[in-house]
């Protein structure tokens, strides 16, 4: 399987903390790939960091659900994510951590 460098790349995540916000400037530079980070919190909660903004990549905060793998009893759709992919239309999406937002 290849990726299709004109569809956009979407990693999908509960949020960003600063060693990953630089592994996805990164991975946009080296790759020059479209990639579109969807976060449900710009931080984790607690956390005193600051999220750098973003340079080669498209950091977005969605609103929704976020829940941990051992709070799941049901399949949750979160309508935010869903209208995200609807208008990015990627070519790939990667879902991180056991914590993300619901798809």
């Amino acid at each position: 399987m290849t990726y299709d460098a004109k569809r956009p790349f979407v990693h999908i995540c509960g949020s960003v903390a600063p060693y990953s916000a630089r592994f996805f400037e990164a991975i946009a530079t080296a790759f020059k790939m479209d990639l579109n980070v969807l976060a449900c919190a710009g931080r984790e909660p607690h956390r005193g960091w600051e999220i750098p903004a973003p340079r080669n990549y498209s950091l977005k905060e969605i609103p929704g659900l976020r829940l941990h793998r051992d709070e799941l009893s049901n399949i949750y759709l979160n309508p935010s994510v869903l209208r995200e992919m609807i208008r990015l239309r990627p070519g790939v999406i990667s879902i991180g951590s056991f914590s993300p937002t619901m798809i």
